[in-house]
């Protein structure tokens, strides 16, 4: 029978259990999912980008609008001053920004009342000759201020149509000669919604400035 001194099964033992307290260790190491890959919340991808030989498309020669400065690769911000319009308006013109909207290149939204030194339009709504009307005020090629005045006989499809229509002149669109879209000249019942053509043309007035 050998006879083994203590202190060294001791030593042989708490080394045994340094190398099981390593292992567990290191397998929650493998097993613990990768911290995500934290992203400059000031990086963004600018999508509002005129593809190369791409021109104004439809456009209607009678009719002229001027766009906005574009300031570097940030969306276009455009404001509309609501104080002096009818809740029924502001809820067609809420309908406006949801579809302006859709172009990569603009960020319209619904205001109050209008800031020093912002891209905004006034609004009033009062009996008209005409369904809509735009009046821009340019300066340098671009616009930098305007006012729509709406008709307040429209009711039902056509004062949709007319209220997003008129803040499609304020977003920088002229008329187009194709019938039944929602930037020609004519009010229809049924048209509401910007197209393919539309979004294009906002790209080359947006997405070609340097």
């Amino acid at each position: 029978m050998t006879c083994r001194p203590v202190a060294l099964v001791v030593v042989v033992m708490l080394a045994m259990l340094a190398m099981l307290t390593s292992c567990s260790s290191a397998k929650a190491r493998e097993q613990r999912p990768a911290a995500p890959v934290s992203q400059s919340s000031g990086a963004t991808t600018d999508a509002c980008v005129a593809p190369a030989g791409l021109a104004l498309q439809d456009q209607d020669r009678s009719d002229h609008q001027a766009p906005w400065k574009r300031n570097g690769a940030a969306k276009v911000v455009i404001t509309f001053e609501t104080k002096n319009v009818p809740p029924d308006w502001v809820a067609e013109m809420q309908k406006g920004v949801a579809a302006w909207n859709e172009s990569p290149c603009l960020d319209t939204k619904l205001v109050q009342t209008c800031q020093p030194k912002t891209n905004c339009v006034t609004v009033s709504v009062a009996p008209e000759s005409a369904d809509g009307n735009f009046d821009a005020v340019e300066s340098g090629g671009f616009t930098v201020r305007g006012h729509i005045d709406y008709s307040s006989s429209l009711t039902d499809g056509a004062r949709t149509n007319v209220a997003i229509h008129e803040m499609g002149h304020a977003v920088g669109l002229a008329h187009r000669k194709t019938e039944h879209v929602l930037m020609n000249g004519d009010t229809y019942d049924d048209v509401f919604n910007p197209d393919q053509i539309d979004f294009e043309n906002l790209l080359v007035l947006y997405g070609s400035q340097k």
